[in-house]
């Protein structure tokens, strides 16, 4: 259960990055507007908070899968990219 009470939008992407998907879909700023909780954000796009909550429970992984920390340094060794010759480079 996601621990709502005064934690911020953008705390809660720190403790669990898959949450953007969420509030991208809904287009919540948790960025540059992360200081504001998940429940002035309903309140101000006319969500319901329970069931922003239960998506947000959706695609959180399990504690055992890849952090924001490791899983940013993941992608970026694995992400493919093409050389000034043209080749990919991973």
């Amino acid at each position: 259960m996601i621990a709502i009470d005064n934690q911020t939008v953008g705390e809660m992407v720190v403790e669990d990055f898959a949450r953007t998907t969420v509030f991208e879909k809904h287009q919540i700023d948790y960025c540059c507007n992360g200081r504001r909780t998940l429940q002035e954000v309903c309140e101000e796009k006319g969500l319901s908070l329970a069931e922003l909550t239960a998506e947000l429970e959706e695609v959180r992984p399990p504690p055992t899968q890849v952090t924001w920390a490791t899983g940013a340094r993941l992608r970026l060794r694995h992400w493919p990219s093409t050389s000034s010759t043209g080749t990919t480079v991973i």
